[in-house]
């Protein structure tokens, strides 16, 4: 049988060969519920639903096909959608160069139009493995209730189709995941031990790989024995880019997190922690947006400013931008500033990041080292986000948790409530 019936369509197409850097095209119709072309419907391909406003539309042509190519190895999500139907996502995973022939009816959005107001979606060819895999989609995808717990493990361990029973693991460590008690660390192992490295089951969702990790040994660390083997494996030789982006800021954290605790172990005699009332020590930091340029202590003379040490793989960094970004917007200007100082591994990281979600339009600066670095040691900065508030003479005003989250609104409004 090569149709099956989904509301919200999650297929897994898996080929076996290589060639990384080919291109692999998916052609068929895209189909109202009347079986019709519709009046207007679009494809579009990417890799994660994140993506999919970021990626053009392929329009279907007035006899209901389409064509659409992805490049590389990998999961790829198509959406397809029309006019006055339900939108769908179909995820197809292909490891080499490939023809994929997919035909896909939709149902009408008001929920009626066929029998069983659910969508229809066929491969040319015979794909019972497929229909299969999208069974198991269907089923779990969005539902990583506890009560599956010991049914997907069951199914799994029964499994003989290598990639159905990664995907029932995968699954089963998405429930891991939502646990608000500490997860199960023998079935982070277990699914650790079955799944390779590579396995595009950990594109369902990448983070589940680095929860398996952190089940680590009885140390919990992951740089040594067989899950640095494993970890290294995977850094390699995965083909998803949010999976490598997700194995490199938890490297990241782990690194800073280890450098953290060399720190608490120093010998006593090292500088007091900064306070308020405290000048702040002399620096003189590269600036990241104008070439051969430095900002120092004199730059920020007769400005209230605040320093803010950050990185990209920080999430509670990444927590502070709403807040970083609405003082900004009220205050910046010629009596605020601000100056983030990135401990991220390269300066591409925060490159990137900002081109994102969050544009961080004020002064920037990356150095070297980052916990580890010098500038670090001399502002006692042995986690982040530390931010500190200057005063125009150089004196710090608050520093830490004082102005974090909405608690730098009220500092700001204490010191430049009357400038504004």
């Amino acid at each position: 049988m090569t149709a099956w019936v989904l509301l919200t369509s999650l297929l897994v197409l898996f080929v076996q060969a290589a060639h990384a850097e080919e291109w692999s095209v998916i052609r068929g119709t895209l189909l109202g519920h009347d079986e019709a072309p519709m009046a207007s419907a679009q494809v579009r391909a990417f890799r994660h639903a994140a993506d999919a406003d970021t990626v053009p539309a392929v329009e279907v042509g007035p006899d209901g096909e389409y064509q659409v190519s992805v490049e590389g190895r990998g999961l790829f999500l198509l959406r397809m959608s029309g006019v006055g139907h339900e939108r769908i996502d179909v995820p197809i995973v292909v490891d080499w160069q490939q023809m994929i022939g997919l035909n896909v009816r939709l149902t009408a959005s008001d929920g009626s139009g066929v029998p069983d107001a659910s969508s229809v979606i066929t491969f040319d060819g015979d794909h019972t493995q497929f229909a299969r895999l999208g069974e198991v989609y269907g089923e779990f995808k969005d539902n990583p209730d506890t009560t599956l717990a010991s049914l997907l493990l069951d199914r799994a361990r029964g499994e003989r189709d290598p990639l159905i029973r990664d995907v029932l693991y995968a699954h089963r460590l998405r429930i891991e995941r939502a646990r608000p008690t500490r997860p199960d660390t023998a079935v982070l192992r277990e699914a650790l031990s079955i799944l390779l490295p590579a396995s595009h089951a950990w594109s369902i969702c990448p983070d589940i790989l680095v929860l398996a990790l952190q089940a680590g040994g009885s140390s919990g660390s992951v740089f040594g024995g067989g899950h640095a083997r494993y970890l290294a494996a995977a850094t390699a030789s995965h083909p998803d880019p949010m999976v490598q982006a997700e194995l490199q800021r938890f490297v990241e954290r782990a690194r800073a997190q280890q450098a953290a605790a060399r720190d608490a172990e120093r010998p006593k005699g090292t500088p007091e922690a900064l306070k308020r009332g405290d000048p702040l020590p002399e620096f003189s930091v590269p600036a990241l947006d104008i070439p051969d340029a430095r900002y120092t202590n004199a730059d920020y003379v007769g400005k209230t400013f605040l320093l803010d040490f950050w990185a990209t793989w920080c999430r509670p960094c990444v927590g502070e931008m709403p807040m970083l970004h609405q003082a900004y917007r009220e205050y910046g200007g010629d009596h605020f500033e601000i100056l983030s100082i990135s401990m991220d591994r390269s300066v591409d990281y925060v490159t990137r990041f900002r081109a994102g979600n969050w544009p961080m339009p004020w002064n920037h600066s990356f150095v070297n080292g980052a916990l580890r670095a010098s500038i670090a040691a001399r502002f006692g900065v042995k986690s982040i986000p530390k931010p500190i508030l200057v005063d125009e003479n150089g004196t710090i005003l608050a520093i830490g948790r004082e102005l974090r989250g909405k608690n730098l609104i009220k500092a700001l409004e204490n010191v430049l409530g009357a400038d504004r």
